[in-house]
């Protein structure tokens, strides 16, 4: 469901300057439609801004207030779920919360992996606290010592290549003051030594 910048304005409970502001530095996504307006997915306003208080009446998308549907053109005679409008305005929020669902089972299983991670770093803790490592203590010892050797090669490698970086910089000094010398020479000197 999708309004026009305009309609937006109306919609959110936010400035118009704070809507154009989200809007250019990103954190409110827009696009154009088939003739080439720009607009929002209402789904973005509320991901956004929250709740919003109701769709602009001029918008050719879904009317929502307050989670009820209230679409224009039903006669009073005609059932509600037999008209088009009605459907597809059905189909647009099942859509939606469909997608909604899938975030929201997205994020629970990006928790559960999170706290799973969470406890095997707390069992480890514990486990090294309680001396029951058995095994691991050596094992932690020998790590340290590698990168502990690590360090010192990365440190003298570090250096050696400072060392290479001064002794190209001096090179390159004297270099230059040769280059220098030799612009300064009179054309009697270049010709005579």
């Amino acid at each position: 469901m999708e309004v026009t910048m305009k309609e937006a304005e109306a919609l959110a409970p936010v400035s118009k300057s704070t809507l154009y502001n989200d809007r250019k530095s990103g954190k409110l996504s827009v696009k154009k439609n088939s003739k080439g307006r720009t607009v929002i997915d209402i789904a973005e306003l509320q991901r956004v801004y929250g709740d919003l208080s109701k769709v602009p009446e001029n918008s050719n998308e879904t009317v929502l207030e307050k989670s009820s549907i209230t679409p224009k053109g039903i006669s009073p005679n005609e059932n509600p779920l037999e008209n088009p409008i009605v459907k597809n305005h059905i189909e647009l929020i099942e859509m939606e919360r469909r997608r909604e669902r899938e975030q929201f089972l997205d994020q629970i299983d990006r928790l559960d992996k999170s706290l799973e991670k969470a406890q095997e770093g707390q069992n480890k803790l514990t486990a090294l606290l309680e001396d029951k490592s058995g095994d691991r203590a050596g094992d932690w010892e020998k790590s340290m010592r590698a990168l502990e050797a690590r360090i010192a090669n990365q440190e003298k490698a570090a250096k050696e290549q400072q060392e290479r970086e001064d002794k190209m910089q001096r090179q390159n000094r004297a270099l230059k003051k040769a280059l220098d010398a030799e612009k300064n020479k009179s054309f009697f000197q270049k010709l005579f030594g």
